[in-house]
């Protein structure tokens, strides 16, 4: 199987072929990133074409021996984060502050009837804890990224990764453990 780094480089050449196979394997994945960042389909949609185009205008920056898996998940946080600032302009500007946003699913009322009560409230704990922690834990933890990766992705030093999952994790257990979802 080729790498992600050599199907990068075969991209800046102009590989429709390797365009496609970097879609298949990172779709899904920055899709359920984006997705539980936001916990909006439509939004998660949006940024998630986003991501691609701005992958593919900006594969020609993109350099050797650099991880690509990295590189990628840093234009998919760097664009959520555009989005929040664009949603909090839009929600303030237009008068819409507090207003919920409910998470469109293709689930079946059976499925959402039959939801572990478990999982709902550690990704609601998960975001509670504010960006900082949040996405450190969803990029180590449901992402599966290395260390080094997520300071690349969030252009921190790795310490400070350590130190935010370290943290991150204590006060989300503290509030699994105190408070009621």
């Amino acid at each position: 199987m080729i790498s992600d780094e050599e199907l990068a480089i075969q991209l800046q050449s102009g590989s429709d072929e390797a365009l496609e196979q970097i879609l298949n394997r990172y779709h899904e994945p920055i899709y359920i990133f984006v997705l539980r960042m936001t916990r909006d389909y439509h939004a998660t949609l949006d940024i998630v074409q986003e991501v691609f185009i701005k992958m593919c205008k900006g594969i020609k920056y993109y350099r050797a021996g650099f991880s690509f898996r990295a590189w990628l998940y840093s234009i998919a946080n760097n664009t959520y984060k555009d989005y929040r600032k664009n949603a909090y302009t839009r929600k303030v500007v237009l008068g819409l502050e507090g207003k919920e946003c409910f998470l469109v699913t293709d689930n079946t009322p059976e499925d959402e009837f039959f939801k572990d009560d478990e999982r709902t409230r550690l990704i609601k704990a998960i975001h509670d804890l504010g960006d900082i922690y949040s996405e450190t834990l969803i990029l180590r933890y449901y992402q599966d990224l290395r260390l080094d990766e997520i300071a690349l992705v969030l252009n921190i030093p790795t310490g400070t990764v350590k130190s935010r999952l370290s943290n991150g994790l204590s006060q989300l257990r503290q509030s699994l453990c105190s408070r009621e979802y």
